[in-house]
């Protein structure tokens, strides 16, 4: 019965493949599954792609492996890339839409918790909690850099972008009774008085700034916004948070930031590189790094992973997906 199954499918994200109820999406005679062995995925590099997608009609993929040009061109088949998370900056949409290839993503389903996780690295930051629980390991008690906290009452949150994920993070931040402030392409008085922000330039966020947090998607002209001048204009006692996508810092002004201290430090979901497994951010004690984790919550996590499959079933069998990015 296996061999008259009209549609082969590969599983190439970590996230999907725990929940059943996304398999069960896929359980029918249309399709076979194809997945790498857990134990060798650490080796999945971008030659095992190639060859992994020969003769696949699909592909459900996560954010942990980039879907190059190379990898498209190599496909034969390929007729769906389905991708089980939000951002798909880690597929050549281009290259897909060239050869007729649709992709899909998962919009919506973890900003309320990535709202959550910003707002928790923000109190991390500012209050040290990660330090102090550093030094009390170390048998100390209160030290003088963990009892210097500015405090969130009254202090300015700067957000770059206020999409989805920024309006919600603006709804936490009122209250906490911050003062909110935010540079966006199309500002207005309805969106002002809506979200309790004032839209001012980029170079006010990082001057007035006490947090500055990163809410905006990595386009071509986000990559690499923010440099040494955007930094150096920052507050010496301020702070920086993203979450959304490693290459908006430039990694390097960054870490001559943190290590000059220009800023007083930083708070990093996402990276140019993922995995991170060597870094020299490793050595800085006024960084807070995390492993691309802001949305990862199990209920996100089981919706993602289902409508990935949704999508992908709508694409092959119907030729059709309201969540096309291409």
């Amino acid at each position: 019965m296996g061999e008259n199954k009209k549609f082969k499918i590969l599983i190439a994200s970590t996230t999907f493949e725990g929940v059943n109820k996304a398999y069960e999406v896929l359980n029918n005679e249309d399709f076979k599954i194809f997945k790498k062995d857990k134990n060798d995925r650490q080796n999945w590099v971008k030659e095992d792609l190639i060859d992994a997608v020969k003769g696949k009609d699909g592909i459900i993929v996560g954010g942990e492996y980039n879907i190059t040009e190379e990898i498209i061109q190599a496909s034969d088949k390929l007729k769906v890339i389905s991708l089980n998370c939000n951002g798909y900056n880690n597929v050549d949409v281009k290259a897909a839409t060239k050869k007729g290839i649709a992709v899909t993503n998962t919009p919506g389903i973890n900003n309320n918790e990535v709202a959550n996780y910003i707002m928790g690295q923000i109190l991390a930051l500012v209050r040290h909690i990660v330090k102090a629980n550093q030094v009390i390991r170390k048998g100390e008690w209160v030290t003088e850099d963990i009892s210097s906290s500015i405090g969130l009452k009254g202090s300015i949150l700067g957000l770059i972008g206020l999409g989805s994920i920024g309006q919600q993070v603006a709804q936490r931040a009122k209250c906490f009774d911050m003062k909110i402030i935010a540079n966006v392409r199309h500002p207005s008085d309805e969106r002002a008085a809506k979200y309790g922000v004032e839209f001012v330039s980029k170079e006010q966020i990082y001057k007035k700034s006490d947090i500055v947090v990163l809410s905006c998607p990595l386009t071509e002209k986000t990559r690499g916004l923010i440099d040494e001048k955007e930094l150096k204009m920052m507050k010496k006692n301020s702070y920086i948070v993203n979450t959304m996508r490693g290459p908006i810092i430039k990694k390097q002004a960054l870490y001559k930031a943190l290590k000059k201290e220009w800023i007083a430090g930083a708070a990093l979901d996402v990276f140019d590189e993922e995995p991170l497994l060597e870094s020299k951010f490793f050595k800085l004690n006024n960084v807070i790094l995390t492993p691309h984790i802001a949305g990862l919550v199990k209920t996100s996590i089981e919706a993602a992973a289902v409508l990935a499959a949704e999508n992908l079933k709508n694409i092959l069998l119907n030729n059709n997906s309201e969540n096309k990015v291409n």
